[in-house]
């Protein structure tokens, strides 16, 4: 039986011919995306012969018509390279079939060959009906033989043959079978999809054309060009080059040469701009930023726990009192006072500012703190031998015998003498709350103030007399400098010096708030002189007066200095500071607010504080989110969630606030959100805005970041500043960002769009000496004063710093503006450009990238064009065109689209060529005095980036362990603080079965996994290189490795995860580690198996 096609009534071969056809279309090697398009569109129909092509093949006149048509629009619109691009991408998947000399697929005619023998109109119509004309050798052959083989492909020898040869073009081998085991067989249609046009725009079917009609001319540079594209297409191949670590300009980069700098790889995009400016392809994925330090050591470059272990509390232990986390045995208090008692220091005592009692006593010690991480993950544990409490020590209400009705405030701490006195508000009446030594023992007293002995309320001598001087040493340069005010590292206090805030007092001089917990003055740092016109004529130093002011505060990373008083933020509360016997030392320590929430979490941080015009306060941590204080302090509103580790925030003149992130899980990269501003007369919203940590919320919009910066620039945010500054410049008038990571500056441009705001980022000359984080203008000399500190991932190499960022007067070029269009950027700037120069693209380079929004821990830097692959795609600049007043270009950049990170390198006069980073959600009208203008109105534009991974995220990988079992012991673990596991050890028999859960009650996300024994480091190591997996969270970040016996997924904060499993049957030490990245180091236990 010899049939054309097989017979629909045969449902068994029917089955078998469609699942061939598809199979056909598998081995034609097109990308799946280009079967996906053709069945959406309608272009393969499925029938009772299976799946055809629907083709219909117009009469030759109307043929003529429609090619004549295409061919004229091409070469008015059409464009060659962009037409190569096109043939090469994935959507269309020519290139899977048809090579372009050596480069490219086998399974149709080589087109250089073919374009010989053909006529320009011939090679367009085989774009638009593939089954006009095809090649004898390349009509395709189906046979069905008795044994319900298919056979398909190309026939290599005459049908009459006794044996027929069949050459498969998938496997690149021959099939040969009898004659006469063919059931049936026939002539297939051409393997190229008929229709596959139909899924490209209009611009993009112009510019495919263009490069078919242009196949029989290519001059050498379009043949290499295109090849190059096809070849990376094909093989996903990415387009490196050499690069180094080493900066670009030494000067422009004074720490270098510092050790925490030794494998910093600076200025990447610089030199990848450099190494393709004038290669003239502009297809290529262009290779992605390799990772810290290279990326060699893993996701945080060459720094570990081991690196960021300090012992700077050591010094703490000797303070008389600190606010802190207090671990006791018995419970943790989050907003805890310990103070030491007498002048031998022979008790020391906690207090609980929430329940107003006190709530343990210890001799022989005072406090001890964690190395972790400089001690900032963790609290503090008692240091000595805990004593019984004196009667009626507890909670206030109870002392009291108070009932629910009443009013009881906490009003914060004083100093008398060599005591401590806690401050009450009990039904409108004050009181004071301490404890004493009576007679060798401890006393509680508390008494309403009225009744108090005056002579009780001797102020305390000068705790702090000493001084210390430092200099300021002056930067040298063009346009900003950075002058370095020295901090006294080495101090009589002996206290270390991480700066987290600083503000200005009235007469000039700054108040510096520290990590651990200190205030320092500094005196005699502002330019005599700010307005002279370059940093050479200044002073060579300053001589700078350092005093200590205040300590004991808990983790103040925030201050905020007004005619209202000096207001400083704590991790407990917000401390204003009073000096009520005037001779320059703090002894009053006011609670002004501890309206928002606080936890005993390692990594709940509450940073920044600023103020609007009303007198609200606001400050931003990644547990509770943006967070708006009444002017009085006692109500907080909560007007903006899903934060990931924000260092501080910003507010504009408008009253919008901007806060920035660091990357980690649901937060891609670093960025800068953008809060609109409640009007005054608003009320607030029912649900607050939602910037997207911690994964999407139901009914809830992930509202898009302001800017994302990319880990080669900014590895860790810092605080913004807006410059209300004439003094600084150009400058002045816009927002200025911290990196902590780096330790730079850098001026954010702004954009709207169909309202979306959108941000641009350049860089500001200079470097930090630790990683900055908070910047105010000084109201005096009119410069920008920023303040850092090193804890964990910045490249600086100091523990703190204290710096001014001046504009000497001098001209510098740099970009003032930015707005977005669907072809292009325009871009204003400072100083007229040189025309010429700036006019010319090969002065310019452009390439953009997408971030990921999932659970895994930061993103690769992804192609915008195909979005899974990673690398960079190089956006081709079709003109520059430069404006009549000569301060502003039009970049023509006709394929630009949406996306996470748009970078562009540039020279427009006589400085070296510079870069900006931008975020692009919007555009606006195209411009349309440029080429490109008429062909936006049949651009395709590709979905917003955070917009298609929203709709990705729907997936997930369900826990092989998830199913529960009736007789398995239960068994409980959490996570603790410190990263650790509140149960360091486990203990269960062989063979049994376990229903483990595993909860965690911390701020960050964590998992458990069980290995098997001696494969902790081996796993660990596994661990760290799975952070850079795009899909590492589908499977939880769990390597793959023979030693994981088993896995709860990743769990969110407040969350728990249930999982049953049997236990090994070999006795023996199992290890326990959480995977989740960077944490197996010092979050692991044992399972122990006892015979």
């Amino acid at each position: 039986m010899h049939a054309q096609e097989q017979p629909s009534c045969c449902p068994l071969r029917s089955t078998q011919w469609i699942r061939d056809e598809i199979r056909w279309l598998a081995f034609r090697r097109l990308c799946w995306l280009s079967i996906v398009f053709a069945f959406a569109e309608g272009i393969l129909q499925p029938t009772a012969k299976g799946w055809q092509s629907d083709e219909q093949i117009p009469e030759p006149a109307e043929r003529a018509r429609i090619t004549r048509n295409w061919m004229e629009r091409a070469h008015v619109q059409g464009d060659t390279l962009r037409g190569a691009a096109i043939f090469a991408s994935a959507k269309v998947a020519c290139a899977s079939c048809h090579a372009l000399g050596e480069v490219g697929g086998k399974l149709g005619p080589e087109l250089l060959s073919v374009a010989k023998k053909r006529t320009p109109e011939q090679l367009v119509e085989s774009v638009l009906w593939p089954n006009l004309t095809i090649e004898p050798e390349y009509v395709p052959y189906k046979y069905l033989l008795e044994d319900d083989r298919v056979v398909s492909g190309y026939r290599t020898n005459s049908e009459e043959d006794a044996i027929l040869l069949i050459r498969d073009p998938a496997k690149n081998e021959i099939i040969s079978f009898a004659k006469d085991e063919i059931v049936q067989s026939g002539p297939s249609r051409s393997l190229m999809p008929h229709g596959l046009l139909d899924a490209l725009p209009q611009d993009k079917r112009v510019d495919l054309i263009r490069f078919v009609i242009a196949l029989r001319d290519l001059n050498d540079s379009e043949r290499l060009a295109a090849q190059r594209a096809i070849q990376s297409a094909t093989h996903h191949a990415l387009s490196t080059f050499t690069w180094n670590r080493e900066p670009l300009r030494r000067d422009a980069h004074p720490y270098a040469d510092h050790l925490v700098n030794r494998d910093r790889v600076y200025d990447f995009y610089a030199k990848q701009a450099n190494a393709f400016r004038n290669l003239d392809t502009g297809l290529d994925l262009l290779q992605a930023y390799p990772g810290l330090d290279g990326g060699t050591y893993g996701h945080w470059g060459n720094q570990n726990e081991e690196t960021w272990r300090g012992n700077e509390w050591e010094s703490i232990r000797k303070h008389r009192l600190q606010a802190t986390v207090f671990f006791h045995p018995s419970r943790t208090l989050a907003r805890a006072v310990c103070f030491r008692l007498g002048h031998t220091d022979a008790w020391s005592v906690c207090y609980d500012p929430d329940s107003m009692g006190f709530v343990s006593c210890w001799q022989n010690g005072f406090l001890r703190f964690s190395s972790v991480r400089h001690g900032f993950m963790d609290g503090a544990r008692m240091e000595g031998e805990e004593r019984e409490l004196p009667p009626k020590s507890g909670p206030l209400r109870e002392v009291l015998q108070l009932s629910d009705r009443s009013n009881v405030r906490y009003l914060g701490y004083r100093y008398r003498g060599d005591q401590v006195q806690f401050l009450l508000l009990v039904d409108g009446e004050e009181y004071i709350d301490e404890m004493q030594i009576v007679k060798g023992e401890l006393q509680r007293k508390l008494r309403k103030e009225r009744h108090a002995n005056t002579s009780d309320f001797k102020p305390p001598n000068r705790r702090w007399p000493e001084s210390v001087e430092t200099t300021v040493q002056n930067g040298l340069g063009e346009g900003y400098v950075v002058d370095t005010i020295s901090l006294p590292f080495e101090n009589p206090w002996g206290i270390p010096l991480f700066i987290a805030d600083h503000a200005f007092l009235s007469d000039g001089s700054a108040l510096l708030c520290t990590m651990h917990g200190d205030v320092l003055r500094a005196e005699g740092f502002t330019s005599t002189n700010p307005t002279l016109p370059n940093a050479d004529t200044l002073p060579n130093a300053s001589t700078v007066r350092w005093t200590r002011v205040a300590s004991g505060l808990h983790h103040p990373l925030g201050m905020w200095i007004d005619s209202e008083g000096i207001f400083v933020l704590g991790r407990n509360q917000i401390t204003r500071l009073h000096d009520e016997n005037a001779d320059g030392e703090f002894d009053r320590y006011e609670c002004f607010s501890h309206a928002y929430i606080t936890s005993p979490n390692g990594h709940d941080y509450i940073c920044g504080l600023v103020r609007d015009r009303e007198g609200n306060f606001y400050t931003v941590s990644g547990n509770q989110g943006l967070v708006r204080i009444a002017p009085n302090g006692q109500s907080a509103d909560v007007i903006a969630t899903g934060f990931r580790n924000p260092d501080g925030l910003g507010i504009l003149p408008d009253g919008s606030l901007t806060v920035p992130c660091s990357e980690g899980d649901w937060t891609p990269a670093s960025m800068i959100h953008l809060v609109p501003a409640i009007e005054k007369t608003s009320a607030l919203p029912r649900s607050p805005r939602f910037f997207g940590y911690r994964g999407p919320q139901p009914g809830k919009t992930v509202e898009k970041p302001l800017l994302y910066l990319p880990r080669g620039v900014d590895n860790s945010s810092g605080g913004q500043l807006w410059v209300d500054s004439p003094r600084m410049g150009p400058l002045d008038q816009h927002l200025l960002h911290t990196s902590y990571g780096t330790g730079t500056a850098w001026m954010i441009l702004s954009d709207r769009v169909s309202g979306f705001d959108q941000s641009a980022a350049v860089r500001l000359p200079g470097e930090y000496r630790s990683g900055v984080h908070r910047a105010k203008v000084h109201p005096a000399d009119g410069s920008v004063y920023l303040s850092g500190m090193s804890g964990w991932g910045t490249y600086t190499p100091d523990a703190g710093c204290f710096e001014r960022l001046r504009y000497t007067g001098r001209p510098v070029q740099m970009p003032i503006g930015f707005h977005v269009r669907q072809n292009g950027i325009e871009i204003r700037f400072s100083e007229p450009i040189d025309r010429e120069k700036a006019s010319d693209p090969v002065h310019h380079f452009v390439q953009g990238w997408n971030y990921r929004y999932s659970p895994g821990y930061g993103s690769p830097e992804l192609s915008i064009s195909q979005p899974r692959s990673v690398g960079h795609d190089r956006l081709r600049i079709e003109s520059v065109v430069v404006s009549d007043d000569g301060r502003e270009i039009f970049l023509e950049l006709p394929e630009l689209q949406k996306c996470s990170q748009l970078y562009w390198n540039y020279a427009v006069g006589g400085e070296d060529a510079l870069e900006m980073f931008a975020t692009v959600h919007a555009m606006d009208a195209p411009r349309m005095d440029v080429s490109s203008g008429a062909r936006m109105s049949s651009k395709e534009w590709l979905p917003h980036p955070l917009e298609r991974d929203i709709e990705w995220l729907q997936r997930s990988i369900p826990n092989p362990w998830g199913k529960q079992r009736k007789d398995s012991s239960p068994i409980l673990i959490a996570a603790s603080d410190n990263l650790q596991f509140a149960q360091r050890s486990l203990q269960a028999k062989p063979g049994e079965w376990l229903q483990l859960t595993f909860k965690n009650p911390d701020v960050v996300p964590h998992n458990w996994v069980l290995l098997r024994p001696n494969s902790l480091d081996r796993v660990g190591a596994l661990a760290n290189q799975v952070v850079s997996d795009p899909d590492a969270y589908l499977y939880h970040y769990v390597p793959k490795s023979p030693d994981v016996l088993c896995y709860t997924d990743i769990v969110e904060p407040k969350s728990e995860f249930t999982i049953t499993f049997q236990a090994p049957m070999e006795p023996g030490r199992y290890p326990y580690l959480c995977t989740f990245p960077g944490h197996w180091m010092v979050m692991n236990g044992e399972l122990i198996i006892a015979p």
